[in-house]
């Protein structure tokens, strides 16, 4: 990455003080260094209550700074440039176009800003947590120069968070939130789903200690309390250093609904993120959920394509594929690097304090409200919500919560217990509510109590599913011939019947339709279901027609399975340790 004539003589990463002394000065006249930090000084005075503002130029700085040779034409194109010394006229004319024009100047001018905010107390400590992890992430051409400016920069960055750190240690008194002490006190008993937060694997772990930290700070925290969250770390067995793959937390969060509501604080599809190369995680989640919605025709395209080829591909892995290449070009970085689990957490707090300042995200929470008796009120549409994305424990006391008895609300307690709530079936239950429903003279309860005997039931239902009602299509699929019930099921999944969709992918593969199998258990493990990952994880590791073997999918979906710890948790834990032997 040389630098030509203008070239600035790199120190080696040296360090100097506390200062990252990468460049030398010799590229300004002491009157130009004069006048730089002057209008850097008034820069900062006139934006140091806008913290997005200051959190924008130190990620501009750093880009600025680690910019390959192909990007020096033009420098005045750049944010970092246009914000900082688009101000200087008059006088400074000569050192504005001096600055935009020699990529050594630029380069001097974003190492001196970091100084000078790290010097003045601007950058916070996830901040810089975010900065280092799309440091390690870069994408560029890797020589012997980008490697001392990156070690300059990583043992600047990492200098000032030891420094944060080691300033609020030596305090003799420190403010805690009362309400995250208690928090950390008690978290080894909090649960996400039904399951102790010590139980959940790495991703579950991250997400609700995100998400639970920021909710009690309510987005307003200090360097202390970072701290006080990294001791709550340890306590439900997850270790700060540990290394983990940053792409892989945030399939994982996308692929599973619950987590991702958790995180996101309910907010459904993510706004498209403007600035990818300063809010990494959520432009990640961001493009996942484009390629899954909005641009699915992209991802379907690419399938047809390599089928069409002879080749064989999975839409997940195209998604996947296409989200690498989108933050390789939009941000020079590689998302399959690996990061601390803690430096995670702190990436992840940034990016939604910043989108939620920036009203990318709204606030939103995921706690039902409480009535006088202790019990939490919901309408059945809630409710229903909770059954449909595969929160089935949470459903059923919801369900079990509602004051008016109805038919409706019967069939689905019955449907939730004969499915099974953390792994157990309880059909004496089901039917217990199944009957309650008949008084209540709900059709779909009188079918389930009566089966094919009740023919006037049977009529009901095939009117409810000529209406489009999915539990009506859904049974009604149960006592149709073949083709007429791969029909039925298949409307009643497009309503988002998870049901549905295990049945459908049950049919595909008994029919030895590999691949349509697949897309029907992929849809339903979307859900939150775990059939649908244990079912996939089966095909891969038994093999069907269309789909080859393949051990390490095979392992990937029967832990997706495990993880959720449902009906079908044994059945994974078991075909699992059959594959590993």
């Amino acid at each position: 990455m040389g630098m030509g004539k203008s070239s600035v003589k790199i120190r080696e990463g040296r360090w100097i003080m506390n200062e990252l002394s990468v460049y030398d000065g010799n590229v300004f006249t002491p009157d130009e260094s004069k006048n730089f930090e002057m209008e850097l000084d008034n820069y900062i005075s006139r934006n140091k209550s806008n913290r997005q503002e200051i959190n924008r130029l130190v990620f501009e700085a750093v880009a600025t700074m680690t910019e390959a040779d192909e990007a020096q034409a033009e420098l005045e194109n750049k944010s970092f440039l246009q914000r900082l010394v688009g101000g200087l006229t008059g006088s400074n004319k000569a050192l504005q176009d001096k600055i935009n024009r020699n990529r050594a100047a630029a380069q001097y001018a974003a190492q001196q800003t970091l100084n000078k905010l790290a010097e003045q107390n601007m950058m916070s400590f996830e901040l810089i947590a975010s900065v280092n992890n799309k440091l390690n992430a870069l994408s560029v051409n890797v020589n012997a120069e980008f490697n001392n400016i990156y070690a300059g920069l990583a043992k600047f960055l990492r200098h000032n968070r030891n420094e944060m750190a080691m300033m609020v240690s030596r305090l003799d008194k420190i403010e805690r939130n009362v309400n995250l002490l208690t928090w950390q006190s008690s978290i080894e008993y909090q649960e996400f789903n039904g399951v102790e937060y010590v139980d959940l694997n790495d991703t579950g772990k991250i997400v609700c200690l995100t998400r639970d930290f920021y909710d009690i700070t309510k987005g307003n925290w200090s360097l202390a309390d970072l701290l006080l969250l990294k001791t709550a770390m340890s306590t439900i067995d997850i270790q700060p250093k540990k290394k983990i793959r940053y792409f892989d937390v945030l399939q994982d969060i996308h692929f599973d609904r619950a987590l991702k509501e958790k995180l996101l604080g309910g907010n459904g599809k993510l706004e498209c993120i403007k600035e990818p190369e300063q809010l990494m995680s959520l432009a990640v989640l961001a493009k996942l959920d484009d390629l899954e919605k909005d641009e699915k025709y992209v991802v379907d395209t690419v399938v047809e394509y390599i089928t069409d080829q002879g080749g064989d591909a999975l839409a997940v892995d195209v998604q996947n594929d296409l989200v690498r290449k989108y933050m390789y070009n939009k941000a020079h970085v590689n998302v399959d690097t690996e990061v601390e689990i803690y430096d995670m957490v702190l990436d992840l707090l940034y990016n939604m304090k910043q989108a939620l300042n920036g009203k990318i995200l709204e606030e939103k929470s995921l706690m039902l409200e409480t009535n006088t008796s202790g019990t939490k009120s919901v309408t059945f549409e809630e409710a229903q919500k909770l059954f449909l994305e595969c929160k089935i424990k949470e459903a059923a006391k919801a369900l079990e919560a509602l004051e008016s008895k109805d038919g409706r609300v019967m069939y689905l307690l019955g449907r939730i217990y004969a499915w099974g709530i953390n792994g157990k079936r309880d059909f004496e239950k089901a039917y217990e509510y199944w009957r309650v429903g008949v008084d209540l003279d709900d059709v779909l309860c009188r079918y389930q109590i009566n089966k094919r005997t009740d023919i006037n039931a049977m009529i009901e239902i095939d009117d409810l599913a000529d209406m489009g009602d999915m539990y009506a299509l859904y049974e009604c699929a149960q006592y149709s011939g073949n083709k007429k019930r791969y029909e039925l099921l298949r409307k009643s999944a497009a309503r988002g019947l998870f049901l549905a969709m295990n049945e459908l992918g049950d049919i595909c593969a008994a029919d030895r339709k590999g691949k349509e199998a697949c897309d029907w258990y992929k849809k339903s493990g979307d859900k939150g279901c775990d059939y649908g990952w244990y079912r996939l994880g089966e095909i891969y590791h038994h093999g069907l027609k269309g789909v080859g073997m393949d051990k390490e999918k095979a392992v990937w979906y029967y832990e997706r399975a495990i993880d959720l710890k449902g009906t079908f948790f044994q059945q994974a834990k078991c075909e699992l340790s059959k594959l590993k032997r």
